[in-house]
């Protein structure tokens, strides 16, 4: 494991210069924020510029710890071992197949890297939605540098289906 600073630890340790903040690089990434957020006292614009730059860090993050390329086998097979899919596919078309069918918080994904927590999976996409709602661990579905194998893994959580997440023999992607 390389010990070479990772976009979310560039994004926090910026703001220790001041000294209202100390950032840990072991605690999930939302508590962290609200943290920072609480110490510089950010409101309106502020925050909302702020909330960009972090999101745009946990983007960065996903794809440097997970890959872009969605020709790349391994970073395939990688998320499918990761979300616990097993046994884990042997081609591409397998794995986005796999993947397809798996609701996980992209949040806490990002996080597994740094806490080493295991990834909740959900039995649809409005269960995922209320998860995702109500822990406010929104991933930034519309960010332009989103890489092709996140946006496999990308679901509507504003919008959750009630139809995906099910198939012809009944509910996947449970554990």
């Amino acid at each position: 494991m390389s010990d070479s600073p990772t976009p979310l630890d560039i994004f926090f340790t910026q703001y220790e210069l001041e000294g209202k903040y100390r950032y840990n690089k072991n605690t999930p990434i939302t508590k962290e924020f609200r943290k920072l957020r609480k110490a510089y006292h950010w409101k309106g614009r502020v925050l909302s510029r702020k909330r960009q730059q972090y999101r745009e860090a946990i983007v960065d993050q996903f794809n440097s710890a997970y890959g872009t390329d969605v020709h790349d086998l391994n970073a395939w097979r990688h998320i499918c071992q990761i979300i616990g899919i097993s046994p884990v596919p042997e081609t591409i078309t397998d794995c986005k197949k796999a993947v397809k069918h798996v609701h996980i918080n992209l949040v806490d994904l990002v996080d597994t890297k740094r806490t080493g927590s295991s990834i909740k999976r959900f039995n649809s996409e409005v269960a995922l939605s209320n998860y995702t709602m109500s822990t406010e661990k929104i991933f930034p579905k519309l960010e332009a540098r989103a890489g092709g194998i996140l946006k496999f893994l990308l679901r509507n959580i504003l919008n959750p289906s009630s139809k995906r997440g099910f198939n012809a023999r009944g509910l996947v992607g449970s554990t």
